[in-house]
């Protein structure tokens, strides 16, 4: 059954040496489910015609698993992968209901007793762990008449969703023993699978997502062109009740200001706005922007759906992260490396120079030093586990890496730097009666930047075309070579 999956294709073939771990890995996970679950995957596969295509197969499988689905939706905007398999996933963005209808409606009153006038009409959409059913509640002795839509768990997910958390904390010590076994690169997969366990469990916590949802509404009260749920009072542990949004996938849109305009306001929603933001802790990124979260209304408004998975830097952070990407920009390797250890636990400083060292060499090559300049840097010493980061960065990085992909599909002509440069400017011009007022080393404004760092870059910039000409002869000279 493995075999007839086509687990290759999941791994780009620039890492086609994982592809026998990433095998393993779906081995063992499929190994170690429950029976009942393991045996309707099984009988699931074996009735499908032999023809049946690879990626076909794997959708279906990745369906049966909370965690697996969601990896799923995370991947399917990688440019890397197969066209057929990214359709292939992209189907698990948003999925047709196929939870029975009387199967919600006893969750439903399972979790809204006493509720009075209540109607439900068909599913419209399920993922990973819920289903989305519209509601009419009549006014009368039952309360106020209101309609909007009901977010309900899926029957049984909390039980599958447990089984595959355990799974997980199992697999990250198998598959750190088989990377010696494949003499493989240690990798660190503990940390970062205790994470992602963390994290998975709150999917089923509504209670979570409906603060988060409160939260999001008073962030995005002032942007014009972005809509968020609001919340009805006939929410549950089990059932959050909200208002309905109409509209399509981003990435079927066709708005009336173009499609590049949409792409643009995506960025600048879900990932400028919060990072320029004076009082992080006030400004939460959307953990889990897939284009099924993310649709465009008629009017060409961006609905931000599902605020199960949410993540906020702290302002330290914010200041690290411009401080390494000023290093980069200033071909400065030990500003770009300070910055770089204050967003994690330093295990390796060399590995970390290295990392650094050839990050620079790439901006001498023309690559602009921005989001995704710094989130590769960032990978490179994480993965490697020479730099341990907390779990608000590591979601601060799947933000990322999923918000590029699905901007990528509404808009190609799209520059991320460049709508990040745009809210930079509207700060700064914003902001400019005031920072005349701080003191010269206060990092307290949205940029997240002083008076002083703005000083010290102007007058390094003799040093900088130094640098960076030294450089370019070390790399024709060969003493650094690409990564």
């Amino acid at each position: 059954m493995l075999r007839a999956l086509g687990l290759d294709a999941l791994v780009p073939d620039a890492h086609a040496e994982y592809r026998p771990l990433v095998r393993d890995a779906f081995a063992f996970f499929v190994a170690r489910m429950g029976g009942p679950r393991r045996q309707a995957i099984m009988a699931e596969q074996v009735a499908l015609p032999a023809e049946t295509p690879a990626h076909r197969r794997l959708g279906l499988l990745l369906r049966r698993s909370p965690t697996l689905h969601k990896l799923g939706q995370i991947l399917a905007r990688d440019a890397r992968l197969p066209a057929e398999l990214r359709a292939t996933l992209q189907g698990l963005e948003t999925m047709a209901p196929a939870t029975p209808v009387d199967a919600v409606r006893a969750r439903v009153r399972a979790a809204l007793p006493g509720v009075r006038g209540l109607r439900l009409g068909r599913p419209l959409a399920e993922a990973s762990v819920a289903v989305v059913v519209p509601f009419t509640r009549t006014p009368g002795r039952g309360g106020a008449g209101m309609d909007g839509v009901l977010k309900v768990l899926r029957p049984g997910v909390e039980d599958a969703l447990r089984e595959d958390l355990e799974i997980w904390a199992d697999l990250s010590a198998h598959l750190e023993e088989r990377c010696a076994d494949l003499g493989l690169p240690p990798l660190e997969f503990r940390a970062t699978f205790d994470s992602l366990r963390r994290l998975l469990a709150s999917e089923v916590a509504l209670e979570h997502e409906q603060r988060h949802l409160a939260e999001a509404a008073d962030f995005y009260a002032g942007h014009d062109g972005v809509v968020v749920p609001a919340l009805l009072p006939l929410c549950a542990p089990d059932v959050t009740a909200m208002t309905r949004v109409d509209g399509v996938r981003v990435t079927d849109a066709r708005p009336p200001g173009g499609a590049r305009r949409l792409a643009e306001r995506v960025v600048d929603a879900l990932l400028a706005a919060p990072f320029w933001h004076a009082d992080p802790g006030r400004a939460p990124f959307h953990a889990d922007p897939h284009a099924g979260n993310l649709m465009a209304t008629a009017g060409g408004r961006l609905a931000i759906l599902d605020w199960a998975l949410v993540t906020r830097l702290r302002k330290e952070q914010n200041v690290a992260v411009v401080q390494a990407v000023l290093g980069g920009a200033a071909q400065d390797e030990r500003r770009t490396t300070e910055a770089l250890e204050a967003l994690g636990d330093v295990a390796d400083p060399a590995a970390v120079g290295d990392a650094v060292r050839s990050s620079l060499a790439e901006v001498r090559r023309g690559r602009v030093p921005g989001v995704g300049w710094l989130t590769d840097l960032m990978d490179a010493v994480g993965v490697s586990g020479a730099l341990r980061y907390p779990q608000n960065l590591a979601l601060f990085r799947k933000n990322v890496l999923t918000l590029s992909g699905v901007v990528a599909d509404v808009s190609p002509d799209v520059d991320v730097d460049a709508v990040m440069l745009r809210r930079v400017a509207r700060e700064a011009a914003r902001e400019s009666w005031v920072r005349g007022l701080a003191p010269p080393w206060s990092r307290d404004s949205a940029l997240h930047v002083s008076q002083a760092d703005a000083w010290g870059l102007m007058a390094a910039a003799p040093l900088v075309a130094s640098r960076y000409w030294a450089g370019a002869w070390r790399d024709l000279l060969g003493g650094e070579r690409r990564p």
